[in-house]
């Protein structure tokens, strides 16, 4: 979601987006390494329907010699979304893992407060917007640079580069006032832009393996999948335990998406082809899951980290759900989120989402 919105940044400023790669960060381990862009979505398709130069940084630097820790990394001044949105902290948000790698050694300036959603300075609202946030790579409009700077490593405050325009977080930029990011059917940032990221040919093919060896099939058959989120959502139901919608919610949901497609598309799924993906550990919930015939990917049988590293634990899941004819998701998941448009834009699909409310 970063990436694409970096894009449709470019796509305002009249600039090339460079995309990074995916870099270990919260859900993955250092040890899984970097995951180019471009080994996972299908690029030369982006940009024929874009008709835009899109380029990854391995095209413009030597990301692998730049990765060695014990080479001198290259000062560079970057702008930082992160310490106007959250205010609470006022700080950049040190993607060191990523940066490293690239070989950059990075100060930050944090944009100006005008560029977020709230006009309220005290407000805690995350999200900024993509036209202000767009008018400081003109240089005739920027804010002061210097004094706001956090300096770099070496203890140099720079100021934003004008050439290069980077920024530490794109993930919260969103098109006006009333926009919650790519939850809004209108946001522009998934019409223009990320509903044009395919998956690469390879990474289908890996996926449609794991679900027919899920349902038991040798040739591809039309599935729902369902996506529940729990893992780190615990942390927001810490007041309340039961802030997770139980299972029947999500067989209710998987039942009304089974009828719309029998009256949409004239096809019946049996529960057998439903596919459930989560974060969940607890054994009792898996019980569950099989009592209701439902399937799931199993990646200790599959082996998926031996045979394709960390990554994959989540692609494999996340291109599955991008498959299925049907889904339903976890409210308030991003993921979730992007596996709905994702059905219903690529596959003329049915889609529900599960409401979650940490706070009732």
């Amino acid at each position: 979601m970063s990436t694409v919105n970096l894009i449709y940044l470019g796509i305002l400023s009249d600039r090339i987006a460079i995309l990074p790669p995916f870099a270990p960060f919260d859900h993955v381990q250092a040890s899984a390494g970097i995951l180019h862009f471009g080994d996972v979505f299908n690029l030369p398709f982006a940009r024929n329907k874009l008709r835009l130069s899109v380029v990854e940084w391995s095209d413009v630097k030597d990301t692998a010699a730049s990765s060695n820790s014990s080479g001198e990394r290259e000062s560079l001044g970057c702008w930082s979304t992160w310490a106007a949105s959250n205010l609470h902290e006022r700080k950049p948000r040190q993607a060191d893992a990523l940066t490293s790698r690239l070989g950059f050694d990075v100060s930050y300036t944090p944009v100006p407060l005008n560029t977020r959603r709230s006009s309220e300075d005290d407000s805690y609202d995350w999200f900024l917007l993509f036209n202000p946030i767009s008018s400081l790579i003109y240089t005739d409009v920027s804010a002061p640079r210097e004094d706001a700077s956090f300096p770099n490593s070496k203890g140099e405050p720079l100021p934003p580069d004008e050439h290069l325009s980077c920024f530490d977080l794109m993930y919260f930029t969103v098109a006006g006032p009333n926009d919650s990011g790519w939850e809004s059917r209108w946001s522009p940032a998934w019409r223009f832009v990320g509903q044009y990221m395919r998956f690469t040919s390879s990474v289908v093919d890996i996926a449609k393996g794991y679900v027919r060896r899920a349902l038991g099939v040798e040739h591809d058959t039309p599935f729902i999948s369902v996506h529940v989120r729990h893992g780190d959502f615990q942390v927001s139901c810490e007041k309340n335990p039961n802030c997770f919608s139980p299972l029947s919610m999500y067989v209710d949901m998987v039942k009304e998406v089974q009828e719309e497609l029998y009256i949409k598309h004239g096809i019946r799924i049996s529960d057998e082809h439903v596919i459930m993906t989560s974060d969940e550990t607890n054994l009792s919930f898996w019980n569950e899951v099989d009592s209701l015939g439902w399937r799931h990917i199993d990646h200790t049988k599959e082996n998926t980290m031996d045979l394709y590293g960390e990554w994959y634990m989540t692609l494999v899941e996340v291109v599955v759900q991008s498959l299925s004819l049907g889904f339903v998701g976890t409210g308030r998941s991003t993921l979730s989120t992007v596996s709905q448009k994702r059905v219903e834009d690529w596959n003329n699909g049915t889609t529900r989402i599960v409401p979650f409310v940490p706070w009732l």
